[in-house]
Formats: structure tokens, sequence, C-alpha cells
């Protein structure tokens, strides 16, 4: 009897390893996991790259918030370990060859960067802002878009760092300015409370909130033009 896991099994396991909670992949994370098996991608490659992926996260958050728990999120970690693997396969090839041939080896061709569209638009929001709590919201969403960011979905990413910037900016609110959003979302979460638990209403009132301050702000999502 073959005890070897299955390739959804293993992704799945060091995928909950390395988030150290349980969870259920959703249909579209095991259609993804099937095609990064169909495209005959190593697992531990898949692994290795979400270890990290998750680890970045950490090192930027700490305990703060929990690792995004959509494998979606972790797409471009995947495909950079892969262009990473078979660079160096190319690479390693044409230097075996150069040692041969007495020919200096090629370097591998640099990437170009998939986000720098959204970096100069973060960074044209900063410049632009009369307020200097919202400038430096947009200057820190640019920083962690260089950074933990980098190897994001640009979808993905633009939502994720709106959120960074509204609560950024919640966090600097005036007494009177956090006294107007409280009163806010207490209205608009009044006719929902009966149907949340205490930890829905927390993610509700998180989610409110963050509307709430773009409202107040004026702070457009990143899918809006410069």
């Amino acid at each position: 009897m073959d005890d070897t896991p299955s390739y959804l099994a293993e992704v799945e396991a060091v995928f909950t390893q390395a988030r150290g909670r349980g969870l259920m992949l959703a249909e579209s994370d095991i259609a993804l996991v099937d095609s990064w098996e169909s495209r005959g991608i190593s697992v531990h490659l898949i692994c290795r790259a979400l270890t990290e992926g998750i680890q970045q996260w950490r090192d930027r958050h700490g305990d703060r918030r929990a690792p995004p728990h959509r494998l979606a999120h972790y797409k471009d970690f995947i495909e950079t370990a892969l262009l990473e693997h078979r660079d160096g396969l190319v690479h390693n090839h044409e230097a075996d060859v150069a040692k041969i041939e007495g020919a200096p080896p090629t370097a591998p061709a640099k990437e170009t960067d998939p986000h720098r569209g959204l970096s100069l638009l973060l960074l044209a929001r900063a410049e632009r802002s009369q307020d200097a709590r919202i400038g430096a919201a947009w200057t820190l969403a640019n920083s962690l878009l260089n950074d933990e960011y980098k190897h994001v979905p640009s979808e993905i990413a633009r939502e994720q760092l709106f959120d960074v910037v509204c609560d950024e900016v919640s966090r600097k609110l005036t007494p009177k300015e956090q006294s107007v959003l409280d009163a806010a979302v207490e209205s608009r979460l009044l006719p929902e409370r009966l149907q949340l638990g205490p930890s829905g209403i927390a993610i509700r009132r998180q989610a409110m909130l963050r509307e709430e301050v773009a409202l107040l702000f004026r702070l457009k999502e990143l899918n809006d033009e410069q």
C-alpha cells in the first residue's frame, strides 16, 4: 500500500502548518493546486514558496495580522520560485557549456517590476495629500508594496494596501473624528448585530470603519485612475 500523501494533501498540510492554524481550502484554491500539479511543478517547490511567503508576512506583521488564508495570495511566490528554478537550471547549463568552450556564462535576465505603475500611483497620492497623516499612510503602503507585497498579484495587493492605508489613518484620528466615525459605524452595525456573533461583530466593525474612513477622508480605492 502506498502511504505517500497526495500532491494536494502535502500542499494543504504544509500550508496549514506554516500558518499555524487549521483551514479548509476553498474550491478555487483546490483548483489552483490541481493546476500546479498538472503543470508538473514540484510539490517541494510549491511548499517552499508558500512557507517563504507566509514567513515574509510574519516578519512584517508579527502576530498583529494572520497570514492570508487564500492560496491565490501566494500565487506570485509560486511563479517567481518557478522562474528562479528554471533560470537556475538554464544558467547552470550555460555555465557548464562555457567551461567547456571557454566563453563567459550568460547572466540571467533581470525581471521587470510588475508593480511599477501601482508604486507610482501610491507615491503620487502621497505627494498630493494635504493631510500629513494620509501622506504618511500612502508612503507606508508604497514601502510595503516594494517589500512585503512585491510577489503578491496586483489585484490583491491593491485591495490589501488600501486596507492598510485606511487602518493607518484610523490610528491617527482626532477625538472629534473618532466620535463621528464611531457613531456612523454603530448606526450601520445596529441592524446586523442580532445576526452576528462577537467575532462577526468585530470583523464587520473593522470593515465598516475602513469604509467610513475612506468616505470621511475621500480616499479612492487603488483601482481608480490617478
